[in-house]
């Protein structure tokens, strides 16, 4: 079960965004750390840059499992300066 939505996050920050993507973020809370961190490790080498900062958007959401997430919050976190490290 973990595994699947592990798998559902991960094919989100995959693909082209689409309307409600940002919603798995919610998500990320419901997921071990380490297994989490395992499956989205390849996608920080991918050569979209949009789905490199997605990675490090939910690795930062798993570090923090207490911050809220809306539909601003992605925004709020490319303010922030947080994305242009890697974890």
């Amino acid at each position: 079960m973990l595994m699947d939505l592990t798998e559902l996050v991960a094919a989100a920050v995959r693909r082209p965004y689409r309307c409600k993507d940002c919603l798995y973020a919610g998500l990320v809370v419901h997921i071990p750390d380490a297994l989490l961190r395992r499956t989205l490790a390849p996608l920080v080498d991918v050569i979209d840059p949009v789905a490199r900062l997605r990675v490090r958007f939910l690795v930062d959401l798993s570090d923090d499992p207490e911050q809220r997430v809306t539909r601003t919050s992605w925004r709020r976190w490319l303010a922030t300066g947080r994305s242009t490290g890697l974890y």
